[in-house]
Formats: C-alpha cells, sequence, structure tokens
C-alpha cells in the first residue's frame, strides 16, 4: 500500500460517498488510519445482508478470509462482527459461518452491559458452543467480555451475574469510553487462554 497519499487518498475520498453514518463517525474519531476498499462498506446502517442487498451486492466469504489471511502474515487480527455471532451476514450464512470459516487463534464474546444482558449472554454462548459441537468448528468462544455501553449505566453486576451461569471466563465490565482494558483485566485474560 502506498502511504504517501496519491491514488489511495483519492480511492478514500471516492470511498466517503459510499460510507454511511456510523463509517462516517468512526473514521471522524479513529486514530489509526486504516484504508478500506470500497466494496467493503455499505452506506446502510444495517445487518450485513440487508445493506449488501441495498446496495445490489451479493457478500462471499472467500474476500473476508483471503484479506484476513493476508494480514496474518504480518499481523494478529482482531475481527469484530457486524452484528452479533448469529447476525445473517449473507442470504445463507450467519456470522458463525464466518468465525468457523476463519478458524481463530482466540474468540472473544463481547457483551454490553445493560438490562437483559444474562439472557442474551447465556443464550449466545450455549448456541455457539453447540454450534461447534454440531459443526465441529472453533465457534465456541474462549472467554466473555463486559463492556459499559452507557456513560451512566447502573451498577448491575451482571458481570458477577454472568460469571455464575456461563462456563467460560468473564472480564470486565470495561467502561464506557475505555479504550485500553486495565492491565490486571488484561492479565487475567492472558491467563486464561495460555
Amino acid at each position: 500500500q502506498d502511504d504517501s497519499g496519491g491514488a489511495q487518498d483519492d480511492m478514500l475520498d471516492d470511498a466517503l460517498v459510499l460510507l454511511g453514518p456510523d463509517q462516517l463517525a468512526l473514521l471522524a474519531e479513529s486514530t489509526f488510519h486504516v484504508k478500506h476498499d470500497a466494496h467493503r462498506t455499505f452506506p446502510l446502517p444495517a445487518s450485513p445482508h440487508l445493506a449488501a442487498r441495498e446496495a445490489g451486492v451479493r457478500l462471499t466469504l472467500d474476500p473476508i478470509i483471503a484479506l484476513a489471511n493476508e494480514l496474518r502474515v504480518n499481523c494478529s487480527v482482531v475481527l469484530e462482527l457486524a452484528g452479533g455471532l448469529f447476525t445473517p451476514l449473507t442470504d445463507d450464512l450467519l456470522n458463525v459461518d464466518l468465525v468457523m470459516a476463519l478458524a481463530p487463534d482466540r474468540h472473544i464474546m463481547v457483551a454490553p452491559d445493560r438490562l437483559g444482558v444474562l439472557h442474551d449472554a447465556i443464550a449466545a454462548t450455549t448456541a455457539a458452543t453447540a454450534a461447534a459441537t454440531t459443526r465441529g468448528s472453533s465457534a465456541a468462544p474462549d472467554a466473555l467480555l463486559v463492556n459499559q455501553c452507557t456513560p451512566s449505566g447502573a451498577n448491575l453486576n451482571n458481570t458477577m451475574e454472568l460469571r455464575r451461569y456461563v462456563a467460560l471466563p468473564v472480564f470486565g465490565p470495561l467502561g464506557y469510553g475505555d479504550v485500553y482494558l486495565r492491565a490486571d483485566q488484561l492479565a487475567s485474560m492472558f491467563a486464561a487462554f495460555i
């Protein structure tokens, strides 16, 4: 990639026309400059299968897998799914299918620290474990990270409660707006994976 600007910057400027409000806000707040091809973003802030359909594009896993494998050669890859693990990615595939195809070294599921998360996280981790068992894959999460999703969230003790009901390490809550995990959270997370 050409970091000196030029054609790459022109391509990025052209891509901005295709970006929706979520992508523009993320681009404005980002401190790390990542150059995306325009075909990987959609203006409609919706489930990937709906956004792609609205844009007249058919998503497939092959380009995503190829890009992840290309990046893996030089660095660790962190992939944030669009939506939850069982959100439709295409008309035929779910995000869990992408996770299985990528065969990640680690799979961390993130849950918002809010009312209703106990059900959602227990159901999602149970379903992910069942999917891994029935499909013989790496879909089961290795850990659950609870993320505070509002600036003034009440202390619901969801992290402590999830530790009682979920059969995997539960970390958090990561505070609203925190960019980095505290050193003790990071150390315990890594220790769980050794």
